[in-house]
């Protein structure tokens, strides 16, 4: 069985098309632990992060969404690993 990755995974590109594929890829190859647990996907933007998740619905067909996937901005996700780690209740 393969370990699973610590850390983050990062990719960069141009177009915003091309990160999907790979994408799609760490997700389905990497689940989260717990049956119920979210995956987590950082976006640059409010505009990246809506086009991010109705892309990915599109690509899974035309009735398809995508469900339990937690796509947020850096700053959000930064603040939640500050809370969780140190267990600040506000910054």
């Amino acid at each position: 069985m393969e370990a699973r990755p610590t850390g983050m995974v990062v990719y960069r590109a141009s177009r915003l098309e091309a990160l999907l594929q790979p994408l799609e890829g760490v997700l389905a190859k990497y689940p989260p632990p717990r049956l119920l647990a979210s995956q987590t996907v950082l976006a640059a933007h409010p505009g990246m992060k809506r086009w991010l998740g109705l892309a990915l619905a599109r690509r899974r067909g035309p009735k398809s969404i995508v469900a339990n996937l937690d796509i947020c901005l850096p700053t959000t996700w930064f603040e939640s690993r500050v809370r969780d780690e140190l267990g600040v209740s506000a910054i």
